[in-house]
């Protein structure tokens, strides 16, 4: 994680922070250790030994990507927040775009509960949620993807996306899902993106369903009207 709370409750950036000074994790209390050396990004990691467990005690993987996807969007203007507190849902998401676009990066497994929980209580908080998830199996000869039921849970279900970041090749892809075929196959359409990409993307999407939304509302009225003549 890139930030923690020093022995005063304060959020101190990992950037910031000074070794052998007492460091907590903001979100289960326990005790977190300051990792800054010549090749890594400065940041806090739970103690291994720790037995509590923390849903933000994440993977090396995890942390870099997230690294990552700041620093590309910071540098395109885009306003990004890592791992803000939202009141409405309790929650830290990993990251927010622009105050719209949550992205939650899940290369552990969790429940499918604990997916649907996040995902309904920021959505009711106003988000947009998105989930990148590892590399999934797809068949680029026949358009053939290949989901467990727990992959599945990571699609959009308002644009039927799915985000994968392949981490050996340090590439997302886009999968559009167009239909189930049964077992663990669906037809997909897959497209290698930028994270910037993706935030045009969804940005672009929202504003078509806003003035799709406006033109139904403005056809209902002239119905209305058109009934009450005489």
């Amino acid at each position: 994680m890139l930030y923690a709370n020093n022995n005063r409750n304060q959020a101190v950036w990992a950037k910031d922070a000074i070794k052998n000074k007492h460091y907590r994790c903001p979100f289960c209390k326990c005790k977190v250790i300051l990792k800054k050396g010549t090749y890594n990004t400065p940041h806090f990691a739970h103690i291994r030994n720790d037995r509590s467990y923390c849903h933000k005690n994440e993977s090396q993987e995890h942390f870099n990507l997230k690294y990552h996807i700041a620093r590309e969007l910071k540098g395109l203007n885009h306003k990004v927040n890592i791992e803000p507190y939202v009141p409405q849902s309790y929650q830290y998401p990993d990251l927010i775009i622009d105050d719209e676009i949550v992205l939650e990066i899940q290369f552990s497994k969790v429940t499918t509960a604990c997916i649907s929980k996040r995902s309904k209580t920021l959505q009711n908080a106003g988000y947009k949620v998105y989930w990148i998830t590892k590399k999934v199996k797809y068949n680029k000869s026949n358009s053939v993807l290949y989901l467990s039921k727990y992959e599945r849970n990571f699609i959009n279900i308002h644009n039927r996306l799915l985000l994968s970041w392949d981490t050996t090749h340090k590439m997302l892809f886009g999968y559009k899902v167009i239909n189930f075929l049964g077992g663990q196959q669906f037809i997909a359409k897959r497209h290698c993106m930028t994270f910037a990409q993706l935030i045009n993307q969804i940005q672009i999407e929202r504003v078509y369903t806003c003035a799709n939304t406006a033109l139904k509302i403005i056809q209902n009225c002239y119905k209305h009207l058109f009934e009450k003549l005489p």
